[in-house]
């Protein structure tokens, strides 16, 4: 099993599709069905859905599983979509399924009890297979008071998440995972790390940052010297604020609420460990400003990208080290 365990080891570091043709070598050897499986996601890649792939596709997934998870499966691993009408039954279905070990990322969408009983049900037991892990909260309003007990048990239970996505207000309380790798977040206290409260996120080195959510009401305000604060974040090293566009929030670009992102560059106390920056567009001279006070301070930027900016505001940035290039 060494050969197995290194192989899908790899594959949660680094997803290729070498390593998965190795990987699905090994497994025929073994017999396993997901072998063949992976072997012929591989071509239809290659040569498109000829009849005959699709065919004997779907002739291998149904000896394999007799109910197939919500969500999809490919290259023989599963990708959860709870997100219907009951997404604790969905969740629960997906992770009592024979292929519940080869389940590489969750989406969850409900209400903040139904995420945190989905929650729950990951954290039953050792999910070491999942990789990325999507929370969308449609209303607002506090979790229950209990939320803790269950979060800590995602934690133990995931050794291995790299990305986290969260959507919503008050989602998730405080909850320090040693391995999140790249966070997504959509509302401003959407994650207690990234508002001054809460525990560190020590592996934490990409962060795409939405001020609103497209989900419920814009709620309160954020103190911004304590958003995205340096010691809750200390390899943070690429940020991503492009989503902050002021505007409807029915375009997901529109997310800036009431707040002026490049005042929140102007304030930020990681500029100094960042390497790449993502920005929305520069709109009036004031924030061309507040920019230009900013990278004063990114001494180990190597990447700027700006929205195309009305009028061209901010062409003549110029950084000692970094490459600036709008888009």
């Amino acid at each position: 099993m060494a050969l197995r365990d290194d192989l899908e080891a790899s594959l949660r570091a680094h997803w290729d599709r070498g390593t998965l043709a190795v990987y699905a070598d090994h497994l025929q050897g073994l017999g396993e069905v997901r072998g063949e499986l992976i072997v012929l996601d591989l071509r239809i890649e290659e040569v498109g859905p000829l009849p005959e792939l699709v065919a004997r596709r779907k002739e291998l997934l149904t000896a394999w599983l007799a109910t197939q998870p919500p969500g999809k499966i490919q290259h023989g691993f599963v990708d959860v979509d709870a997100s219907g009408a009951d997404p604790v039954f969905q969740t629960l279905a997906a992770f009592e399924n024979p292929a519940a070990p080869y389940i590489r990322t969750v989406l969850v969408a409900g209400t903040p009890a139904q995420i945190l009983e989905a929650l729950g049900i990951i954290g039953w037991a050792p999910r070491p297979g999942l990789v990325r892990l999507v929370l969308r909260q449609w209303n607002e309003g506090d979790l229950p008071s209990v939320r803790e007990a269950p979060l800590r048990a995602l934690v133990d239970a995931t050794p291995h998440l790299d990305t986290l996505e969260l959507e919503g207000h008050r989602v998730l309380g405080d909850v320090a995972h040693p391995t999140v790798r790249s966070l997504r977040v959509s509302g401003w206290n959407a994650f207690e790390a990234l508002i001054g409260k809460g525990s560190p996120l020590p592996s934490l080195t990409e962060l795409d940052f939405a001020y609103a959510s497209q989900l419920g009401v814009h709620e309160g305000r954020a103190s911004l010297p304590g958003l995205l604060h340096a010691s809750r974040l200390p390899a943070l090293r690429s940020l991503d604020l492009s989503r902050n566009e002021v505007g409807s929030k029915t375009d997901p670009n529109n997310l800036a609420a009431d707040y002026d992102p490049f005042e929140l560059v102007r304030m930020l106390t990681v500029s100094n460990q960042l390497v790449a920056l993502r920005l929305p567009r520069l709109r009036s001279e004031l924030q061309v400003d507040h920019l230009r006070t900013a990278l004063a301070r990114m001494r180990r930027l190597e990447r700027l990208e700006i929205r195309a900016s009305p009028a061209q505001l901010g062409r003549d940035l110029v950084h000692p080290r970094a490459a600036i290039t709008f888009f």
